[in-house]
């Protein structure tokens, strides 16, 4: 579906995915700044960019990867993956995990209430 002002909206498997390997992968936006795929594992995959940094959100662990440009990142099990990549930018060297449960935000202020 494609709203006002150029914004397109798919579903998370939408599309006929290419498979590689035990992954299958729906490649949804491609553009100069950034790009947006699914990745449907089931088994074993080693992931990888050269020249860009990638982000993986695993949907069933509500974990993060940030990915730098140029490393690799071994993921097993069954699982959805929404992958965003840009540029390489970073100087980060190793790849990372953040496990969003454990991320924290401050509670918003109440209305009427000084701080």
């Amino acid at each position: 579906m494609n709203l006002d002002g150029g914004v397109r909206v798919v579903g998370l498997k939408e599309g006929e995915p290419v498979r590689d390997g035990a992954l299958c992968v729906w490649n949804h936006f491609r553009g100069d700044a950034v790009s947006l795929r699914v990745l449907e594992l089931d088994g074993r995959a080693t992931l990888r960019s050269e020249r860009e940094e990638e982000v993986l959100y695993v949907l069933e662990r509500d974990t993060a990867i940030h990915l730098p440009a140029g490393t690799s990142h071994t993921l097993e099990g069954v699982m959805t993956i929404v992958s965003v990549r840009t540029p390489a930018a970073s100087d980060a060297r190793e790849p990372f995990v953040v496990s969003l449960g454990e991320v924290r935000c401050s509670a918003p202020a109440t209305a009427g209430t000084a701080s």
